[in-house]
């Protein structure tokens, strides 16, 4: 900075330096641009490689995503696939399973045709029979298929398959049948060997048809020689019993117990008969109520003993309803042992014992009261069924011969006479007079019968027979009583009509049935019309229409079936209703006789022309005399005919209200005639006439006859 000495210079050199620094800071900033530039550049190529490997990072990145989405979509169709596989592999092995099905079908086949044994057993024929193990196994089989086919039916050839399985099935279940055959022959025809003193199977099996064996032997013999010679077919009824919900097996094993209870009725029938006949030897002495008892003692030890070896051999089946089939013909030796004694009794109440015997105590015992012998019921049943067929045989001829036929003695009719003693008897202290002994025989009888029926016969077949009797009784009473009409006097014929209906009715009131029986006829009469049409010629018999004679009688001349019913109970109250009526129209005559004829005349009078404009007074009928006369006659009556018609009613009629209930009609058609005669009397005679011909008045009417009665 020397030499400066003027501003000029200063200014010069400040100038140089400034322009120095200038060019140095133009230097230095060209340096910076330069390097500015350069780092733009290598900042621009930076970004360049950078934006490439943005590039390449978002094509690597698409990449992976499709590489992933492959994945993805490889790996799903994979699953796919395996799944596909699967599925697949589960159809097959599920037709392969279905198939199997059908395939049995041809391996069942060859089973039958390969005809293998079965353990030592063959058929009658000699033929031989499928194995036991290979028999159940081949139906299991069968029935699966069954089940498979039912299941399916929109299988092709599925109705063809199942009837050919259903044909397997019935060839297998005829095999199962002839072997439980063979083998019941076998375990029959063993004990009748043994019994016989022999040793292993000889002969044919129906070398002995009827074995007897000794009392002390038999449970050994019967039982439990049977029990072992049938051990194997224990298993094959374990296995049919299982399979006993389908129809055909149900059906097998049935067979299986018919089959099964022949070989036990041919083993048995021998032993039971002879013990039955030595019962009746025995017994011979004693009725046949005792003899029933111990027959059937008898059969209820055998009943209870097959039960036990039932369950043995089925031991899932209730054996009451197959045992039956056995018990029922064994039961038939005590009915032949029975039948001669009862069929030999005549008396209805012996018979009918032995029915109550039966019916409320044998069978009631068997039924429900003795374990085990239930299957003896249906046995018991039948012999008690023919006792009752005597019975009602016997009832209905006892009907007939007794009550319907009967002729009424002299003794028999002698009323009032026998209720006139009857009533001194017990003012005497005797018996009442009301004993049965004063009734009418057939009315006696009748209700004998019923009494010995009701309990013993079913409630239809009584109501048949007590119609019958009941309608004969009241017919035969009332036949006695019209002799009792013409032997005594015919209010005493009513009174025994009235007595004996009114004991009829009551005594047959407390049987719970119905006296009704219904009749069915052919009615003929509308087919009259036809005829007469045909053979007056409105009809052709040579017309090929509708209207030909042949065809119109065919189709509408048909008789037609009327039912009617007929109700001996209803019958029997119309008979005593009218009965009781007659009565009271007789007695009511008795007493106002001549006052009805009055009123009678008066009616008459008072409708004919010739006394139009007349008075009644001035008929010669109506005069007051006569009317004193009819009054002072009805007051006779009144006096003595209805304390007689009080009397008679109660030698006949016991009961009270009975008596009243014949009374009080008495009493009111009294009074109305009374009523009657006096409003005539009011209407058409002076004021007075009533009190001056001696008419009394309701209140004396009332007092005489209460007097009266």
């Amino acid at each position: 900075m020397k030499g400066l000495t003027t501003a000029h210079a200063f200014y010069a050199w400040y100038a140089d330096v400034e322009e120095t620094m200038d060019e140095a800071r133009r230097r230095a900033r060209r340096r910076e641009a330069d390097a500015l530039r350069a780092e733009i550049e290598r900042r621009d190529d930076a970004l360049r490689k950078l934006e490439e490997v943005e590039t390449g990072v978002k094509t690597l990145v698409d990449a992976q995503a499709a590489l992933k989405l492959r994945a993805r979509r490889t790996q799903e169709e994979s699953e796919r696939l395996i799944a596909e596989k699967d599925r697949l592999l589960e159809f097959a092995d599920a037709l392969r399973g279905k198939l199997d099905y059908f395939d049995q079908l041809e391996k069942v086949a060859e089973q039958f045709q390969a005809g293998v044994i079965i353990s030592g057993a063959s058929d009658a024929s000699g033929a031989s029979l499928a194995p036991r193990e290979q028999v159940m196994p081949m139906l299991k089989r069968l029935d699966d298929c069954l089940d498979f086919v039912a299941s399916h039916p929109q299988y092709a050839d599925g109705g063809s398959y199942g009837t050919k399985f259903r044909q397997l099935q019935n060839r297998a279940m005829s095999t199962v049948r002839e072997y439980y055959v063979s083998a019941l022959r076998k375990a029959t025809k063993h004990v009748q060997d043994v019994a016989k003193g022999k040793t292993g199977v000889s002969g044919g099996e129906d070398e002995y048809d009827e074995l007897v064996v000794e009392e002390g032997s038999a449970t050994t013999l019967l039982y439990v020689r049977f029990r072992a010679a049938a051990a194997e077919l224990r298993d094959l009824t374990e296995e049919l019993e299982k399979r006993g919900h389908h129809e055909e097996y149900a059906a097998l094993l049935s067979d299986c117990h018919v089959l099964y209870c022949e070989q036990r009725a041919l083993l048995l029938a021998g032993s039971v008969r002879t013990k039955m006949r030595a019962i009746a030897t025995a017994e011979r002495g004693a009725d046949v109520i005792a003899l029933a008892r111990i027959g059937t003692a008898y059969l209820v030890e055998v009943c209870q003993a097959e039960f036990a070896l039932f369950k043995h051999f089925f031991p899932q089946t209730d054996p009451t309803g197959a045992l039956s089939a056995l018990m029922i013909p064994l039961g038939t030796y005590l009915s032949d042992i029975l039948r001669p004694k009862y069929i030999s009794i005549t008396e209805l109440a012996l018979l009918a014992e032995l029915v109550e015997a039966l019916k409320g105590e044998i069978i009631e015992d068997v039924t429900s009261k003795i374990d085990n012998a239930l299957a003896l019921e249906p046995a018991m049943r039948r012999i008690l069924s023919d006792v009752q067929e005597r019975l009602i045989f016997r009832a209905q001829t006892y009907v007939k011969d007794q009550v319907g036929n009967y002729r009424a003695t002299a003794a028999d009719l002698d009323f009032p006479a026998k209720l006139v003693r009857a009533l001194q008897a017990k003012s005497s202290g005797g018996d009442s007079e009301d004993d049965i002994k004063n009734w009418y025989p057939p009315l006696e009888r009748t209700l004998t019968c019923l009494s010995k029926l009701y309990r013993c016969v079913e409630i239809k077949t009584f109501a048949g027979l007590a119609q019958e009797a009941v309608s004969l009784c009241a017919d035969n009473i009332a036949a006695a009583a019209r002799a009792v009409a013409s032997k005594a006097t015919p209010v005493d014929g009513q009174l025994f009509l009235i007595k004996h209906l009114i004991i009829l009715r009551e005594q047959i009131a407390p049987f719970n049935a119905e006296f009704a029986v219904s009749i069915k006829d052919l009615d003929f009469t509308h087919m009259r019309g036809q005829m007469r049409r045909m053979l007056g010629g409105e009809m052709s018999f040579f017309s090929l229409t509708q209207d030909n004679a042949f065809y119109q009688l065919a189709s509408e001349g048909r008789p037609r079936v009327v039912e009617s019913k007929i109700d001996s109970k209803r019958e029997l109250e119309k008979q005593l209703q009218a009965a009781c009526e007659a009565y009271i129209m007789s007695i009511t005559k008795l007493i106002v006789d001549p006052m009805l004829s009055f009123i009678t005349k008066v009616t008459a009078f008072r409708v004919s022309t010739t006394s139009q404009g007349k008075s009644i007074k001035d008929a010669a009928f109506a005069s007051e005399e006569k009317l004193a006369a009819i009054a002072k006659q009805v007051k006779t009556s009144l006096a003595d005919e209805l304390p007689k018609a009080v009397y008679t009613m109660k030698l006949y009629l016991h009961a009270e209200n009975t008596r009243e209930a014949l009374l009080k009609p008495i009493k009111s058609n009294v009074a109305e005639a009374f009523a009657q005669i006096a409003a005539i009397i009011d209407a058409d005679f002076p004021p007075g006439t009533a009190a001056r011909v001696g008419l009394l008045d309701p209140a004396q009417l009332a007092a005489a006859i209460e007097d009266a009665s």
